[in-house]
């Protein structure tokens, strides 16, 4: 059900040829209407897509679909609902949604060639997914006997020749195409840096963003790299960056790291993004400097969560200012409690759910500006923002939200209050601190308003 609401990519031309007659043109026609062609282009469409609520777990059928209400229902709730329905296209409305029809089904028109979409020719068909192992005779399987749909498949490694005879006649689409560069291909450029005769101890900078790079190496000639940016690639470590003592920067996103080994000798990094891998254990980056680190979204099995390496979170406590560890099935901070320096924390989309300890453990961040918890569990608890307002007195920002100077004093108000209802002891003791210099007979009486103001001024004091 799922896979058949998927839209995407929608392409049409509304008007095959249109011809523009614009007054400013030498060739207008001064006796019929102005009109002009305009270019529209809607960018950063995956962006806003990403920005946006995603379902990304925790799939289950309703019961009564009839009792939802789909005007009910706002983009940003908690639970989100994906319907199938059945409905129809009043043919009166097909003339003025001609240009962009509404609910666009995902089907091929009349006559239209499957080579447009060859993505969903692909998945549509077997495709291996597991069981993986060697056949041990090769030779006693006949390619001629199987069948597309077999339950079994095989992949095979076959050294062929092909004919010059044929070289001409299949030059448009040739059969088995390898996997190389051309001559003179463009992409050549880039490997270039790789030699010796392009200068690559003069670099600081390596951008290889998707470039379908397995692995690192060839980089002892660059000796003062500062930023190195490998994302959306297929490395499974970073062995090879181990000589780069001058790195301040490096991007790892969307890799296949599983352990973080190579960072020792990193003696100089302090921005490092860590996004949507496979890490399960935090560790080994106790010899950098990090001042930014950002580790959201790791790929794990379900029920396992990120762990946080003891004597690596030490170590990181005198420089670290920046953690974002959202989306990690997080069920508490304690372990990050040390962070004694952290300016900014994002634990949003995890599963904090106590919110007495989540409130224990952020109080110890005394330097605390931005905070992010959105989509936790204790985020639904209206008194959330008034007790971290109340144990961060630094806190600028909560879930994207300022923090007025009328919030904070509100906050504070309530919490002294609250306290003043607890223990009435406790503000007698200062209230008769504040006025033993005075004579017994001049004491005036126990007074809850002067007692809040002499404890706030202490407690500034300390």
């Amino acid at each position: 059900m799922i896979e058949h609401g998927i839209r995407g990519g929608l392409c049409q031309v509304s008007h095959r040829y249109a011809e523009a007659n614009n007054k400013y043109m030498s060739n207008s026609n001064s006796n019929e209407e102005s009109s002009y062609i305009i270019y529209l282009d809607a960018n950063n469409l995956y962006g806003q897509s990403m920005s946006m609520y995603l379902p990304y777990g925790g799939f289950q059928w309703v019961k009564n679909p009839e009792s939802i209400n789909i005007f009910d229902l706002e983009d940003e709730d908690e639970v989100g609902y994906i319907f199938e329905i059945d409905i129809s296209y009043p043919k009166e409305l097909h003339h003025n949604h001609n240009d962009l029809p509404f609910l666009p089904e995902s089907i091929l028109p009349p006559q239209a060639k499957y080579a447009n979409n060859l993505y969903g020719q692909s998945m549509s068909m077997y495709l291996p997914y597991g069981g993986f192992q060697w056949v041990k005779n090769p030779e006693s399987i006949n390619i001629f006997d199987l069948e597309d749909e077999d339950e079994v498949g095989y992949i095979f490694e076959i050294d062929i020749s092909y004919p010059k005879e044929l070289h001409h006649n299949h030059n448009d689409l040739p059969f088995l195409p390898e996997s190389i560069l051309p001559p003179q291909a463009k992409y050549e450029y880039l490997l270039s840096i790789f030699k010796d005769d392009c200068h690559p101890h003069l670099k600081t900078h390596l951008i290889l963003d998707r470039k379908g790079i397995k692995g690192i190496g060839l980089l002892q000639q660059f000796c003062k790299l500062r930023v190195v940016d490998l994302r959306n690639n297929y490395l499974f470590s970073i062995g090879n960056l181990s000589n780069q003592t001058s790195l301040t920067h490096l991007y790892l996103q969307g890799n296949e790291l599983r352990v973080l080994t190579g960072f020792r000798t990193l003696v100089s990094l302090e921005v490092l993004y860590l996004d949507f891998n496979k890490i399960d254990v935090i560790e080994n980056l106790g010899s950098c400097p990090l001042k930014i680190l950002s580790v959201k979204g790791q790929i794990l099995q379900v029920g396992q969560m990120i762990a946080f390496e003891p004597f690596t979170i030490k170590s990181l406590q005198k420089h670290l200012k920046v953690l974002n560890a959202s989306r990690n099935r997080l069920l508490s901070i304690k372990q990050l409690s040390s962070l004694k320096h952290l300016e900014e924390l994002d634990v949003s989309c995890n599963e904090l759910c106590d919110l007495r300890e989540f409130i224990d453990n952020v109080s110890e961040f005394s330097s605390l500006k931005k905070l992010n918890v959105a989509n936790n569990r204790i985020a639904k608890d209206p008194s959330l923002v008034k007790n971290i307002v109340t144990v961060c007195s630094r806190l600028e920002s909560i879930n994207g939200k300022n923090i007025s100077l009328n919030m904070r004093s509100w906050c504070e108000n309530m919490a002294v209050n609250k306290q003043y209802a607890e223990d009435k002891s406790f503000w007698k003791e200062c209230f008769d601190e504040s006025v033993s210099c005075l004579p017994t007979s001049y004491r005036p009486p126990m007074n809850k308003d002067f007692a809040k103001k002499v404890y706030k001024k202490i407690k500034n004091e300390d």
